[in-house]
């Protein structure tokens, strides 16, 4: 017998939300004969009964599809309980929401028995009830659809249930009304295969409320409201949940669902819960902040080059300057001191970005179009405005202004900081109850080599290549900046005023990366809420061509004529907001929000070690004829990186074949978890 019962110690969900509002739909067949749920009590008796079952057969008819439109709409998941005989006997129904549980990633189907006319299939035992149940849905909908949820007709389940159901796979079930918490049924303390209970709540019930208590839509919709708002402002140190049971047949007439879908949008602004979105204000502010300070602060080596014609006149690296004679003249070779700046360039390489989709690539343009402030420094020197020490400590300052706006805009502990809002975790695979064994507590070195935890995405194949991959493919982007002062220096003939002139707009060409990368953004994020198939599909794509367009640069940059500068510059660009973009979108879309910053923050400091190799790579094109040579290196590079476009499609087509469950709903939250 399951009869010993575990806490799981959760204080949150990982979406940092108190109460997570799990919303039910049953989708249920009465046998005539058998009755059922009466609108009509009084004329039960009759035969055909016309009132009472043709009120149920409207709400599988219509009150179906209005549910499920209202989710849809809302953006909400939810779950359907489902009879299996609805898949013969009312195919039409099924079929609408076999098509929905397709294609959208917020829906899907839980087991719910054969039937709710519990009189009709009283001779078949429970145990054949849930296998024949499970295998009919399964046939149905498609081999990797088996529930792994359940949730009993009528809670017609007998003593040893919950053993049947875990040897039949269910890993969750709402056959409990006795708590607000979700916990662990076990045969013994140490059952390491145990049931997760899901109460389901009678006090959000539409029965409980519309049918036995009489209220109404409005009434209802109230209680909803009521009930959630008290949980989610109630001091506690467990994280809370909600099922909102709904039948298409009472919530989803037009009167209730009117009521209905405004509790929705009501709930869905209450702070603690997993839709809120409080203080929009505070965010919208401050993605325009951080905008403005990863383009005033994230120096990066892009725009480098820009400098290289002021430091010499403050004497550094003036050692490496050498008289040479040419056709009678005698002048400075500064080759020498130049390359010291090439390779001084890469301690330089910071970065700084967060966020999803257009946003994500808008602060990433953001960050990579700061290089323009190298030629704004450049230009101010010459004109005698400033000195560079006091560019720079002008450059420290700001460091002031990040500190001061980390008071508003970081998530700090104390409550007059503390945000009001959440990430949108809407589209995760993992996240209602992924935390759900975080009481589970082992060695460090036990979690590395079992890869637990943050460990299993630090370790995992995908991960390690798409860092190898960012890393090499934004070699091409960091060597050109590097090299393009010398370069457009030996293709001009050692003029320093056309040379000046390339730099000053290859460094303001990046500008159009405020543009471009939130043009990979929109892509990024086309049809992507709507299916996580199509995050996929996008990732893959935006790779691809970002190994395109670097295979292209090296080989335009292996040329040594005035003909390529300007095609080297367009490619430049396009390449590296198509790399920085899509490699973020792969860690966005495959990882969970949890570990987003900590998998971001190490991806870039491995990409900035990696850039040491090319500190080799700077020698090979002191020889301007000869740079070629790192070109072709980089390039054989990043033909070996078509490993990682190999797994990403694989993945990608691989997913395209089987629908993956959506971790909001009960069933597939507990997909995710361990065995």
């Amino acid at each position: 017998m399951f009869n010993v019962r575990e806490e799981i110690s959760l204080e949150r969900w990982p979406n940092d939300c108190k109460v997570a509002v799990i919303p039910i739909i049953n989708a249920e067949v009465f046998i005539k004969g058998h009755g059922g749920p009466c609108i009509q009590p009084h004329l039960s008796n009759l035969t055909p009964d016309i009132a009472n079952s043709g009120w149920r057969d409207y709400g599988n008819r219509q009150g179906t599809s209005r549910l499920l439109n209202t989710f849809s709409n809302l953006q909400i998941p939810v779950s359907i309980a489902m009879n299996s005989y609805l898949i013969d006997q009312e195919p039409d129904v099924f079929e609408e929401i076999r098509v929905h549980a397709t294609h959208n990633e917020n829906i899907d189907i839980i087991g719910h028995g054969l039937t709710n006319s519990l009189s009709a299939v009283k001779h078949i035992s429970f145990e054949e009830q849930v296998k024949q149940s499970l295998n009919q849905i399964q046939q149905a909908v498609g081999h990797e659809q088996r529930p792994h949820a359940w949730l009993t007709p009528g809670f017609a389940a007998p003593e040893d249930s919950a053993k049947i159901l875990v040897d039949n796979g269910i890993r969750l079930s709402l056959d409990a009304t006795n708590d607000d918490i979700i916990y662990e049924l076990k045969s013994s303390p140490d059952d390491d295969k145990g049931l997760f209970i899901l109460p389901y709540s009678m006090e959000t019930n539409d029965i409980s409320l519309c049918m036995c208590q009489g209220y109404t839509g409005e009434q209802y919709a109230q209680t909803l409201i009521d009930y959630i708002y008290e949980l989610a402002s109630e001091e506690t140190t467990k994280a809370k949940a909600v099922c909102l049971g709904l039948h298409t047949f009472i919530v989803g007439t037009p009167a209730k669902a009117f009521h209905f879908k405004q509790a929705l949008q009501t709930i869905q602004q209450i702070p603690n819960t997993n839709s809120t979105d409080a203080n929009p204000w505070r965010k919208w502010f401050g993605i325009i902040w951080l905008l403005v300070e990863v383009n005033l602060i994230s120096a990066n080596i892009f725009g480098f080059s820009a400098l290289f014609k002021v430091l010499p006149k403050y004497g550094i690296y003036g050692k490496y300057c050498e008289l040479s004679t040419v056709l009678n003249s005698t002048n400075d070779d500064c080759s020498g001191q130049a390359q010291q700046y090439q390779i001084t360039s890469y301690a330089a390489c910071t970065y700084f970005s967060k966020g999803r989709a257009v946003l994500l690539t808008l602060l990433v343009g953001s960050s990579l179009s700061a290089s323009i402030w190298y030629s704004i420094f450049q230009v101010l020197i010459d004109n005698g405005k400033i000195t560079l020490s006091q560019l720079s400590y002008v450059w420290m300052s700001f460091g002031a202004l990040m500190f001061i706006s980390s008071f508003l805009f970081l998530d700090w502990k104390f409550p007059i900081l503390n945000l009001g809002y959440t990430m949108d975790t809407k589209l995760e695979q993992t996240q209602t109850i992924s935390t759900i064994n975080a009481n589970n507590k082992s060695k460090w070195y036990t979690n590395i080599y079992q890869r637990v935890g943050f460990w299993k995405y630090l370790l995992n194949s995908l991960y390690i290549l798409v860092v190898l991959y960012l890393s090499i493919l934004l070699m091409p982007n960091i060597l050109l900046s590097v090299t393009w002062y010398p370069w457009v220096y030996y293709i001009s003939q050692n003029d320093k005023t056309i040379s000046d002139q390339y730099t000053f707009a290859f460094n303001m060409a990046s500008l159009s990366q405020i543009i471009l990368c939130p043009m990979v953004g929109l892509f990024l994020a086309f049809r992507a809420e709507q299916s996580p198939k199509q995050k996929l599909l996008n990732a893959a794509i935006v790779q691809t061509l970002a190994w395109i367009l670097n295979i292209l640069l090296c080989i335009i940059c292996m040329f040594v004529n005035s003909a390529v500068i300007v095609p080297a510059l367009v490619f430049n660009y396009i390449a590296r907001s198509v790399i920085v973009a899509g490699s973020q979108a792969v860690i966005s879309t495959f990882f969970p929000s949890e570990y987003i910053g900590r998998l971001t923050g190490i991806m870039w400091t491995v990409a900035g070690a990696i850039t040491c190799i090319q500190y080799g790579l700077v020698h090979l094109t002191a020889d301007i004829l000869r740079s070629w040579r790192a070109w072709v290196i980089v390039l054989a590079l990043i033909v070996c990186m078509s490993c990682h476009l190999i797994q990403i499609w694989y993945i990608t087509l691989k997913k395209s074949r089987t629908r993956v469950s959506n971790a909001d709903q009960v069933q597939s939250a507990v997909m995710s978890l361990p065995d």
